[in-house]
């Protein structure tokens, strides 16, 4: 418990971000040896146990890489926050756009297939899937939420199908397309490691 810190913020699996509020230390109450913390979604208070929390990696480098699909959700989820908008492209059935759903103010999944977006619609019916290809930038920032902010996080996940020059030139794109502040997850089987070449230098060189 001595790892957390008042103010951190830490990740609670399946509920998503939350403020370290007290490490519980009086041998009197109840929930010692718990750590009391705030729930970003909706400001419950909550005293969890210690190992049932994750550190947040303090993510600085707009474009993230990873190389499998544990590396994508668990970075797309240490960048995710409850205030941001997030779009997901490569959706699939779903799966991660729900994760990732429970963790902000507004998610939309997208997928070429039409099949498959009518799959992710069964599969989770209060969430949003659309079919739109990844290049159509103008498509997509459509999807925006209704305030007209648009997305804060975009998520791609196209990297088992897609050679690397395809996934390296659609980074490009939404580094050239999106505002400044947009960070992108993306997730590509070609890379090891987060990529410090794309980190140092400007993906919309890529195109």
């Amino acid at each position: 418990m001595d790892a957390f810190k008042v103010g951190e913020i830490v990740d609670v699996p399946r509920y998503g971000k939350a403020e370290v509020l007290e490490l519980v230390s009086d041998p009197a109450s109840q929930f010692v040896g718990r750590v009391r913390v705030r729930y970003q979604s909706d400001g419950k208070v909550y005293h969890a146990r210690p190992e049932t929390l994750r550190k947040v990696a303090q993510v600085k480098q707009r474009v993230i890489l990873c190389h499998s699909t544990t590396h994508y959700r668990t970075a797309a989820a240490a960048v995710v926050n409850w205030d941001d908008t997030v779009l997901e492209v490569g959706a699939h059935e779903g799966d991660c756009t729900a994760q990732l759903a429970r963790r902000c103010r507004y998610a939309v999944g997208v997928d070429k297939s039409a099949v498959t977006v009518e799959a992710a619609r069964r599969r989770h019916p209060g969430l949003r899937f659309e079919a739109v290809d990844g290049f159509d930038v103008p498509a997509l920032k459509v999807l925006g939420p209704p305030d007209g902010s648009g997305f804060s996080v975009v998520c791609v996940d196209i990297g088992g199908i897609a050679a690397l020059p395809t996934v390296a030139h659609l980074v490009g794109l939404y580094y050239k397309e999106f505002p400044w502040n947009t960070r992108i997850v993306v997730k590509s089987p070609f890379v090891s490691s987060p990529s410090p070449n794309l980190q140092a230098a400007s993906p919309a060189a890529l195109l």
